[in-house]
């Protein structure tokens, strides 16, 4: 017979293994879609694996208890907020770089329920983190490397995150360095184990994030404190007096100015503050009753953010997909049941792992549950905590899953058997289901990651090579692969260009005056269209609308007169983003051009209110007054 559960655990330590080596992007993709393949393929394979197991056995075993119905809650009501969501489509899958769409929340709870019934022996675990270190430190080893060889920002971008994922890896190490053990450690592993830390620690005192030092400090107190109550606190232990001394050194560097030659810049990583977040979330819920309880949907946070960000928010030019913590950004999105569930289900672990804290230890040799325990609680206690300080990422969230399934392993009393031929097949029906379900969903990521590398291919051909026409065939080949609104609207913007190009007698282009009005009149006319259906695919995005004016405005220069069609889209992206300074901008625009000096004063003063830094703006306005009186 196959030892699949054997295999599970492999395919357990090659995910945790290359998941930090993930934040490494390939070139022509975002580094978060990336992560969201390889997470949502392990779920995948792993729910084959535990199928052909049960099939193999006729039988499986079910580990349920406080967790399941928690986790199981929250994963009903995020499926009801997806139902209910602004836009279905967006809700499933999502842009390549947002977190929290609905298909990846089915993949996080599932890595709880693989935690949960396929890490069956704590060895198992201690393999997964070590696989998870040694996949950390050869990310870290590559961002040192980068550090003294013309350090690129535009690889290692993320800093925040990160400093995040290093934390993470260290107190693992921290960790399994203080876990019980029934033999002693072999010397390679604990080469390996001293080097990894240090590694680990000279990266993140470069970085010096202060999350990440609390993230640390938190998770090595708590490793102290089961080791100091093991032991009645007498701190001439060195099991004692090492871990208290590393927790001082921890928090002390929480304290400590950045220091070093290195200066990230951030601008990667910008966040809304706390109090717009609040706002936010505050004014979606006023919207109506069903965000109170479901949200607007996994993955509308940006929808939200464009509706209901103050004036503060107005000069800035980028779209916030969530807040700057995970926890606002879930309520915002799946509305407060959903998170209560989830909290609740977090509330129990630390509740529990902190009266076992407190319990006194089974003697000299250690029960496997102690064991799993005092080594999984300082870990995921930190990742709960991190909930209310750091925004979502892939790691953490799966790291985080990942922990709650291994504690409930541990426990969970209640099992209950399921057997392969149930009666009238229920239960192979429910799996086909559930198989269906991920594969589709893995084909659609697949088709979302190649069309992002065409459609990144476009932007680079168009920004670097200024090659219209291969940038156009990129872009199509993109909408092939995957029609998202985004690549709708950059080929939109790329076929204007072209018409453009002809319309002003590109010295390229040899054409007849007839020819060139009748290519510019199709290609236009085509940028039309393909804006048209961005507004379709995303009728929530004020972005979609907004491109579709500018294209109106384009082609009124170049064929028809398109105002009115253009002032019409321009005021619906008003509506979806009312602080969006461009819009008034583009306002301004069309009604100085048609002489309505008035309209076009009172916009770009709107637009001025929103953006004080439009100095030329201002400049612009007073000629206006000047020409009116």
């Amino acid at each position: 017979m196959i030892n699949f559960k054997k295999i599970a655990s492999w395919i357990f330590l090659v995910f945790f293994f290359f998941l930090p080596i993930f934040y490494i992007p390939k070139i022509s993709t975002s580094y978060i879609l990336s992560q969201k393949l390889f997470a949502s393929l392990f779920v995948l394979v792993l729910f084959v694996i535990w199928v052909a197991d049960f099939w193999q056995n006729k039988k499986t075993t079910i580990k349920y208890g406080q967790f399941t119905f928690l986790l199981s809650g929250f994963l009903l009501f995020s499926t009801i907020s997806f139902l209910a969501s602004k836009s279905f489509s967006q809700s499933f899958l999502s842009r390549g770089n947002i977190i929290d769409s609905f298909f990846m929340i089915v993949v996080y709870v599932a890595i709880a329920f693989f935690g949960a019934n396929l890490i069956y022996r704590k060895e198992d675990f201690f393999k997964v983190l070590k696989s998870f270190v040694a996949g950390s430190t050869l990310l870290a080893i590559a961002f040192l490397l980068s550090l003294f060889n013309n350090f690129r920002t535009d690889f290692f971008a993320p800093v925040e995150s990160f400093g995040i994922i290093f934390a993470l890896s260290l107190a693992c190490v921290f960790a399994l360095i203080f876990r019980d053990r029934e033999k002693p450690s072999r010397k390679r592993s604990v080469v390996l184990g001293i080097t990894s830390f240090v590694v680990l620690l000279i990266t993140l005192l470069i970085i010096n994030y202060k999350i990440a030092w609390f993230f640390i400090f938190l998770s090595a107190f708590l490793t102290f404190w089961r080791t100091a109550t093991e032991t009645d606190f007498k701190f001439n232990k060195p099991k004692v007096f090492i871990p208290l001394v590393a927790t001082i050194i921890f928090l002390s560097l929480f304290f400590v100015p950045k220091a070093g030659p290195y200066n990230f810049n951030l601008n990667y990583e910008q966040s809304i503050s706390y109090d717009s977040a609040v706002t936010i979330t505050q004014k979606s819920f006023s919207e109506s009753i069903k965000n109170i309880f479901v949200g607007a949907g996994p993955a509308t946070y940006a929808y939200e953010f464009s509706l209901y960000k103050s004036k503060d928010l107005g000069s800035s030019g980028l779209i916030f997909n969530q807040g700057p913590i995970a926890l606002l950004t879930l309520v915002g999105s799946l509305g407060v049941i959903a998170v209560v569930f989830l909290v609740l289900a977090y509330l129990v672990f630390a509740i529990k792992g902190f009266a076992f804290l407190q319990s006194e230890s089974s003697g000299n040799k250690k029960s496997e549950r102690e064991q799993l325990s005092s080594l999984v609680f300082p870990i995921g206690f930190s990742l709960f905590a991190l909930m209310f300080f750091y925004k979502m990422t892939i790691v953490p969230m799966v790291f985080s899953f990942f922990v709650l399934g291994v504690w409930s392993f541990t426990n969970s009393k209640n099992e209950k058997e399921i057997k392969w031929k149930s009666p009238k097949y229920t239960t192979e029906f429910i799996l086909l289901g559930i198989f269906l379900f991920l594969f589709i969903g893995n084909i659609f990521f697949i088709k979302q990651y190649v069309a992002e590398s065409f459609y990144q291919i476009s932007v680079i051909d168009y920004r670097l090579q200024k090659n219209i026409d291969g940038a156009i065939k990129a872009g199509e080949q993109a909408i092939d692969f995957y029609g998202a609104a985004d690549y709708y609207i950059g080929l939109s913007q790329l076929y204007i260009i072209k018409a453009s190009n002809i319309f002003n007698n590109n010295p390229k282009i040899d054409l007849s005056d007839e020819e060139r009005e009748k290519q510019t009149r199709n290609i236009a006319s085509q940028a039309e269209s393909l804006a048209k259906t961005a507004t379709k695919k995303d009728s929530q995005n004020y972005s979609t609308w907004h491109n579709l004016g500018l294209i109106y405005e384009n082609t009124s220069f170049l064929i028809d007169n398109k105002t009115d069609d253009a002032l019409a889209a321009y005021e619906v992206a008003k509506k979806l983003s009312p602080n969006d300074f461009d819009t008034y901008l583009a306002f301004g625009r069309i009604y100085e051009k048609n002489k309505e000096i008035q309209l076009a004063i009172d916009n770009y003063q709107m637009a001025l209110d929103l953006n004080p830094g439009l100095i030329d703006l201002s400049e612009k306005i007073n000629n206006l007054e000047l020409f009116k009186k």
